[in-house]
């Protein structure tokens, strides 16, 4: 018995259309037979194509299936009281589907399937076109009558052909419908893109070719949009994480402009303390300018630190005149009015006190107490004097 004896037996498409060389291999069998117009193809054969190759199959339900060069196909299941199951190894494949299957009782469902490695595509009475990238693993669908179906595929369920889980996945929400005029892929790691409109001038080159020519340029777009499609949910994560990072920046800024402002809140109610030696005023201290007072702080505390502390009791005037007491409005007190130019009617001050040895030498204690770093204080004599002047 000669093949194509073989093939017409239990055939289920016949070749109508060849061009190149296209090869065939029956299933459970080693043999690899070329294909020649009017050759019977039976269910299960695999069939692949030569760059500058086509071939057209006339399927038993009258369906046209046309496989596209550098293509290879396996007809995996086709009975005529069931929708069939193409898969698509790799290339093109260009379908045009009848409305009504031979002997199908339920008119509602997929009359044909379609899956690569990546996609399930169910069709029921259409024109479409299904190329598979093996190098990227991107399905991409253009569909130029009709509707079909199409949705991500798992490996699993890749090597399944059950028709109830295909048809299943076909209804699930991440399925697409791409209807005429659009087109949608897949991949792996990308579920179905949403359909777009393919521009007129690309979307009739495509149908022009009849699936017997592949125009890269077309496809090679379509297949970049299905793996894009993964790149595009990645930046969409990416933004999502940079928003989210970006919002703990900005509470972390927030707390540390709160905890400055509470610090500055506890330094304004914290009295400042202050440098003056206990026992003098920071006006005694201010309007040291000569006498036994001068020489004895200068001699018990160095005639650097006497001005250093000169100059800290004037900033510690100041900063006293800034903590008075606030208005009844909210603002500070104003200064003291100037001086009266009219002679005052009252009798003069007393002059200031005189400082006696006990409480010079008392100051004198309480400022090397005060001061680690200061050599001991100079004891005054029975004959020392000291007198205050104030200016």
């Amino acid at each position: 018995m000669s093949f194509v004896q073989a093939f017409a037996e239990e055939g289920v498409a016949t070749v109508i259309i060849m061009r190149g060389e296209v090869k065939a291999k029956e299933k459970d069998s080693e043999s690899i037979i070329t294909v020649t117009k009017g050759m019977w193809i039976k269910e299960g054969t695999v069939l692949q194509s030569a760059p500058k190759s086509f071939a057209k199959l006339l399927f038993i339900d009258k369906s046209e299936m046309s496989l596209g060069p550098e293509s290879q196909m396996v007809i995996s299941s086709f009975p005529k009281d069931q929708a069939g199951i193409l898969t698509l190894v790799k290339g093109q494949l260009r379908s045009k589907v009848t409305k009504d299957y031979m002997d199908m009782a339920d008119k509602d469902k997929s009359k044909l399937y379609i899956k690569t490695k990546s996609a399930a595509m169910g069709v029921r009475g259409t024109d479409f076109q299904v190329n598979f990238d093996r190098n990227t693993s991107a399905t991409t669908l253009v569909t130029f009558s009709g509707a079909v179906a199409m949705a991500q595929l798992s490996e699993a369920a890749g090597r399944s052909f059950d028709r109830t889980n295909l048809e299943s996945t076909l209804h699930s929400k991440e399925a697409v419908l791409v209807q005429k005029g659009e087109f949608a892929g897949t991949s792996p790691q990308q579920q179905a893109t949403p359909p777009e409109k393919l521009p007129t001038d690309k979307l009739e080159a495509l149908k022009s070719s009849d699936g017997t020519l592949v125009v890269k340029e077309i496809v090679s777009e379509l297949v970049k949009t299905a793996v894009q499609g993964e790149v595009k949910e990645e930046k969409k994560e990416e933004k999502k994480d940079k928003k989210e990072q970006d919002k703990k920046e900005e509470k972390k800024e927030e707390k540390k402009e709160e905890a400055k402002k509470e610090e500055k809140k506890d330094v304004a109610a914290t009295p400042a303390k202050s440098i003056v030696p206990p026992g003098l005023s920071a006006d005694m201290v201010k309007n040291v300018g000569g006498g036994e007072l001068e020489k004895s702080l200068a001699a018990s505390l160095g005639t650097t630190t006497l001005s250093e502390l000169k100059a800290a009791a004037v900033a510690e005037i100041k900063e006293t005149a800034l903590r008075a007491p606030a208005s009844v409005d909210g603002s500070l007190m104003p200064p003291p009015p100037p001086p009266s130019t009219i002679p005052s009617m009252l009798p003069p001050p007393p002059p200031p006190p005189v400082i006696n040895d006990q409480q010079l030498n008392n100051i004198l204690n309480n400022t090397y107490k005060t001061y680690e770093n200061a050599p001991p204080p100079v004891i005054p004599d029975a004959n020392t004097r000291v007198r205050l002047i104030f200016h």
